[in-house]
């Protein structure tokens, strides 16, 4: 018999190359074991719980329990879409009445007296965005706020400004102030009566 060092160190080599690949093969399996465990149990947080002891389901039920979780958050999300969609279409399409404070169109009244302008804009209750732009504009046009109040009557919010020009010193133009107020109150309107 021939007795060959090199064939039984590489029938060594093939045992231990074998036996290592093995290792490395369970030691890769039990990491995405314990990756899938902590997927799982972050899976679980997620889902409300319905009871005070909910203990965590096994996976069959955890991914049901999940798939229908989900499937039921997208029909709520529908739903509210669809209601969304529903309400704003509803509110374009409503015809302009009286009772409507959302088409009502805005009045202005002006008073000049002095560097003073009294100003009374009465709109909806839902549209105060109008009031918000006045505002905006008496400040692009460096008007001062000296008081501002409102009243509320019905539908409608009756809103009283006192404005006056920054500094004593600077001639009021209150002609192209008043101007501006009404172009813009105006375009306003047209919008709401379209």
């Amino acid at each position: 018999m021939n007795y060959n060092p090199s064939a039984r160190m590489s029938a060594a080599a093939v045992v231990s190359s074998s036996t290592s690949t093995k290792l490395e093969r369970k030691v890769l399996e039990r990491n995405r074991r314990n990756q899938m465990k902590i997927l799982l149990s972050h899976l679980n947080s997620l889902l409300p719980k319905h009871g005070p002891n909910k203990k965590s389901l096994p996976i069959p039920g955890l991914i049901d329990e999940t798939t229908n979780y989900i499937k039921n958050q997208e029909n709520k999300l529908k739903k509210l879409k669809e209601k969304k969609e529903k309400l704003i279409s509803s509110r374009i399409k409503r015809p302009f009445t009286e009772s409507t404070s959302a088409l009502r169109p805005p009045r202005l009244q002006i008073k000049e007296m002095g560097c003073v302008l009294e100003i009374i804009l009465i709109n909806g209750s839902d549209n105060q965005i109008v009031f918000y732009d006045m505002i905006r504009i008496l400040h692009e046009e460096g008007v001062d706020i000296a008081s501002s109040s409102y009243s509320v009557a019905g539908n409608s919010i009756i809103h009283v400004v006192h404005a006056q020009k920054k500094g004593s010193n600077f001639s009021f133009n209150a002609a192209k102030i008043i101007e501006r107020l009404n172009r813009f109150v105006d375009g306003m309107t047209s919008k709401m009566q379209f």
